[in-house]
């Protein structure tokens, strides 16, 4: 068991990690299975003490499916297969949570979608606030800031009472230099 993809991504795990990916794993907006919280709490639980022993999967199935149910591999597996894709959302949540600038583009693309026309000016202004804190302008910075462009127009567009000034030399401005810088970095 120590051996399989699942163990050994959760052994690299420092302890403030185990602990974030707990509450993940512990919220039902992502996690309905219960089962799933016990699998992750026996392995964090023989990772954490440094056991020696073996870990085996019957062992970990009586600590998730109780004394009395019998082993069933292809269920266990399944459960490992659950926690795993757990995991990985657990880690391009932590990703996402780190980038500020993209979380406003998504929320601009959504408030588009469900045409909230009471959020498009403080959706708009925060997108603009991030933008100006950030003081390194990589590629990806041209790239948020033509993805954010972009969503202000689609919702401008929304709007009954269009916006006088388009902002489409900001998109096609921001679309080149993000092209350009990538393309310079690719080249060096």
């Amino acid at each position: 068991m120590t051996d399989s993809k699942l163990y050994t991504i959760l052994a690299t795990f420092k302890k403030i990690q185990q602990n974030r990916l707990r509450k993940y794993v512990d919220s039902p907006y992502f996690n309905a299975n219960e089962k799933l919280i016990l699998l992750f709490d026996a392995l964090a639980e023989h990772i954490n003490a440094m056991k020696k022993k073996v870990l085996t999967k019957e062992f970990i199935w009586q600590s998730v499916e109780g004394q009395n149910m019998p082993f069933n591999d292809a269920r266990f597996r399944k459960h490992c297969s659950d926690l795993l894709r757990l995991v990985e959302d657990y880690l391009a949540q932590e990703i996402f949570e780190k980038k500020p600038l993209q979380k406003a583009g998504y929320l601009m693309e959504a408030v588009t979608e469900l045409k909230l026309e009471k959020l498009i000016n403080s959706t708009d202004r925060s997108a603009d606030v991030l933008t100006h804190q950030q003081t390194y302008r990589s590629a990806e910075f041209y790239y948020l800031q033509y993805y954010t462009q972009k969503n202000l127009y689609d919702m401008r567009e929304e709007e009954d009472n269009r916006f006088d000034k388009s902002n489409v030399e900001e998109i096609i401005s921001n679309l080149d230099k993000f092209y350009l810088a990538e393309k310079l970095r690719w080249y060096s």
